[in-house]
């Protein structure tokens, strides 16, 4: 994960927190998006 930059503190983040700044990535069928949105 940490390929795409991903770290440790996305994952011990407040599950009610879902918004991510710093990278917005989203994966469908295996493949990466990014969310310009």
């Amino acid at each position: 994960m940490s390929v795409i930059g991903a770290t440790d503190k996305w994952f011990d983040a407040d599950p009610e927190y879902k918004k991510i700044d710093t990278i917005k990535l989203v994966m469908k069928d295996g493949k990466i998006y990014r969310n310009e949105m």
